[in-house]
């Protein structure tokens, strides 16, 4: 008797929320089922002068670069998908095909298979699939996305390249508010799953307090089948002590794991900045639960 299929497993996120570190655990408890993300190195709109260009395309840079694997190709029934960088309405439309009927076409004719094979998979033979979402304080999230996009990350197209010349030559605060006036689909990821009572949620700043306990709820709703033991060996081996050769607090601002740590956004948030993320992404930080009011 053929037992049931295993279920799809999606870890939806935003930049910046220990993405490679979850993806990286879910890759090793289960390899033969991962999914590499694929990322597109030649947005075709991302240009700048001294100053952003805004997108004029709803996902043009931010969603499309990130999420290749899916966008491409129908979804791996039974796959891992390690890094899904995306709101809930563009995973609905990448799954489901959940799209303007003047645009149905358009995508069936730029990506048969991905249409096709998941309104066969996911809309005919009702295959299962898992989300789990993680989520972290956007304030840490600015702070950890400026030092990345100025330094530590690798530049895979030109409009990263310009970007980083940018906040070079800038001060941190007045690159910081220009991430935050820029950055809204952070916030949109964020808000757009809170609603889901069937995504499980976790928080960055919890899985740092009490991984194993985390990483362990984690995978028993995965329905991953690896002991006890060994996650707990591949949860160690990834620790960040383990991954970056310092202690949690310690900053490398070269390096992918740049501190570490939680309330960082304290050391480098001006008055300024406060005022105008407050502004921005005052009520996205009490509706995530990071805050109750905006007296912070």
């Amino acid at each position: 008797m053929v037992g049931a299929p295993l279920p799809t497993i999606f870890h939806i996120t935003h930049w910046k929320a220990g993405s490679q570190w979850v993806a990286e655990i879910l890759k090793q408890c289960a390899p033969e089922r991962f999914v590499p993300a694929r990322v597109n190195p030649a947005p075709t709109r991302l240009l700048f002068a001294g100053k952003l260009v805004r997108r004029t395309t709803r996902y043009q840079v931010f969603m499309d670069p990130n999420n290749q694997q899916m966008r491409v190709e129908p979804v791996l029934p039974g796959g891992i998908y390690g890094t899904v960088y995306t709101d809930r309405e563009y995973f609905e439309h990448l799954v489901y095909n959940r799209i303007a009927p003047k645009t149905y076409l358009s995508e069936l004719i730029h990506y048969p298979r991905r249409v096709v094979g998941n309104w066969w998979q996911f809309g005919v033979r009702k295959l299962p699939y898992k989300c789990f979402f993680v989520i972290r304080d956007l304030r840490d999230t600015m702070v950890s996305l400026y030092f990345s996009e100025k330094i530590s990350h690798t530049l895979v197209h030109e409009g990263m390249k310009n970007f980083r010349d940018t906040l070079n030559h800038t001060s941190e605060e007045d690159g910081l508010i220009y991430l935050i006036k820029d950055r809204v689909q952070l916030a949109k990821i964020q808000t757009s799953w809170l609603g889901d009572i069937n995504v499980l949620r976790f928080k960055y700043e919890e899985l740092i307090k009490d991984p194993f306990s985390e990483f362990e709820k984690m995978i028993n709703f995965c329905e991953i089948n690896v002991g006890h033991e060994k996650l707990h060996d591949i949860i160690s081996g990834n620790q960040f002590e383990s991954a970056s050769g310092r202690k949690r607090g310690e900053e490398d601002v070269t390096s992918h794991y740049r501190k570490g740590i939680v309330g960082d956004w304290k050391n480098h948030f001006t008055d300024r900045v406060k005022e105008e993320f407050k502004k921005k992404y005052g009520q996205v930080l009490i509706d995530t639960g990071y805050e109750k009011d905006l007296h912070w």
